[in-house]
C-alpha cells in the first residue's frame, strides 16, 4: 500500500534593510530588500507563491520585519516579528512551530530573495528528505548548471577535489538541530559571506584541507557534520534557479535585463 508522504512547515525569512553604501541600497532606498519589486510583483510575494504552490508545504511562517506588503497565499499563514539576526529569525521561527505544532518533524527554511523559484523544485527537495533519517539537508547546484543557465552572470563556488557548487538559500531541518550549540551557530552566521572563515570553524586541518582541495564534496561535509555531531545531507539539484537569491547590485541587474527570458513580462 502506497501512503502519501507527512507535509512539512516552511520558515519564509524576509531578511534585512540595506543600509546607505550597501548593496542594493541604490534599489530598495531603506526599506527591506523583500520588498523590491519585479513587473509589480516582490521578492518575498514571488518566493512565498512556489511556497504556496508545493504539495507538501502546509503551513508558511514569515519571519522578519514589518514589510507593509499585502501577501498573498492560499495556505495558512503566521507571522513572527523580526528577531534580530538571521540565525534568530531561523530560530525565532522553529520556536513559534514547536509551541503552535509541536508534532512537526521537518522545517523548510527559505529565503524572501529567490525570484526564480518553482513549487516543483521544493517538491523535489523535500521527497527527498522525507524518506530519509538526516537531521539538515542542504541543496548545492554545480557550477557547470548555474553557468548554463545564468550565463555571465557573476557567481561565488566552493571548489572541492571532484566538483565546483554553489548553495542555496533554503534547506529543510529537523526539530533536533535546536539541540546543537547556539554559539556555534552564531559563529557560522558571522562568517557566512567566507567559506574559508567558516572552515577555520571546524578546525583548521579542515581549513587547510579546503584551500588546497584535498577533500571531495562528500569528504568535507563529512567532516563538518562529525564536528556538529548530527546527520547531514547534500543534495544535488537540478534546478539552478534556487540558488539564484539576490543578494548584491550585480544579481538585480542581471535580473532586470532579462525579465522576458525569465517569463516575468509577456513576450509580446
Amino acid at each position: 500500500m502506497c501512503y502519501p508522504l507527512p507535509t512539512v512547515e516552511a520558515i519564509l525569512l524576509t531578511g534585512g534593510v540595506p543600509k546607505p553604501g550597501k548593496p542594493l541600497y541604490q534599489y530598495s532606498q531603506g526599506h527591506p530588500k523583500a520588498s523590491l519589486k519585479l513587473t509589480g510583483t516582490s521578492l518575498v510575494q514571488r518566493s512565498l507563491s512556489a511556497l504556496d504552490a508545493s504539495e507538501h508545504i502546509k503551513r508558511i511562517v514569515i519571519v522578519g520585519p514589518e514589510l507593509g506588503l499585502e501577501l498573498r497565499a492560499e495556505k495558512p499563514l503566521a507571522f513572527v516579528p523580526h528577531q534580530g539576526s538571521m540565525m534568530d529569525n531561523l530560530l525565532g521561527g522553529m520556536r513559534f512551530i514547536q509551541q503552535t505544532n509541536p508534532s512537526t518533524k521537518h522545517y523548510f527554511l527559505c529565503s524572501s530573495d529567490l525570484p526564480l523559484i518553482q513549487a516543483h523544485m521544493l517538491d523535489w527537495i523535500i521527497t527527498k528528505c522525507l524518506v530519509d533519517t538526516a537531521d539538515i539537508y542542504y541543496p548545492l547546484v554545480t557550477r557547470k548548471s548555474m553557468e548554463a543557465h545564468f550565463p555571465e552572470m557573476e557567481r561565488g563556488y566552493v571548489a572541492f577535489k571532484d566538483t565546483e557548487v554553489t548553495g542555496a538559500a533554503m534547506g529543510v531541518v529537523t526539530a533536533r538541530t535546536l539541540e546543537i550549540d547556539m554559539k556555534f551557530w552564531q559563529s557560522l552566521e558571522a562568517t557566512r559571506k567566507s567559506i574559508w572563515r567558516q572552515a577555520a570553524l571546524f578546525g583548521y586541518s579542515n581549513l587547510l584541507g579546503m584551500l588546497f582541495r584535498r577533500f571531495t564534496l562528500q569528504e568535507a561535509v563529512d567532516r563538518v557534520v562529525y564536528k556538529l555531531g548530527i546527520v547531514g545531507r547534500i543534495l544535488m539539484s537540478p534546478h539552478p534557479e534556487i540558488a539564484y537569491d539576490v543578494d548584491v547590485n550585480a544579481d538585480w541587474e542581471y535580473l532586470l535585463e532579462r525579465q522576458v527570458q525569465f517569463g516575468m513580462v509577456s513576450k509580446d
